[in-house]
């Protein structure tokens, strides 16, 4: 059992994950790879961030996606949660005493 479910006691939801392809379609938006189910721990909660370029972007999602998940999110891929979408912000990975991945959390917008 991870940590995500020790530490918070809470179940684990489906989120859909597309991960970005890094490329863009002909009217300058981005792409995105197939679609993926993914476990997580989810909670609403909002954030003002400031992005790498200096603007300040506001977080409305919180995601934490266990360590031994078979595909972790990045920053600019897209989630869907509850019928709403968001684009990941940022990732940052957690890990325990041993060094090894806890979990990963992220901090979304909505689309």
């Amino acid at each position: 059992m991870s940590s995500v479910l020790l530490a918070r006691h809470l179940t684990l939801e489906t989120i859909e994950l597309e991960p970005n392809a890094n490329t863009i379609d002909g009217q300058g938006a981005p792409t995105y790879n197939t679609t993926v189910d993914v476990q997580a721990r989810v909670l609403r909660k909002n954030k003002m961030l400031t992005s790498a370029e200096g603007s300040e972007v506001l977080t409305t999602l919180m995601v934490w996606v266990p360590g031994d998940a078979l595909v972790l999110p990045s920053e600019r891929d897209r989630l869907t949660w509850e019928s709403e979408t968001y684009i990941v912000v940022e990732a940052k990975d957690v890990k325990g005493r041993d060094s090894s991945l806890e979990h990963r959390r992220l901090r979304c917008r909505r689309e």
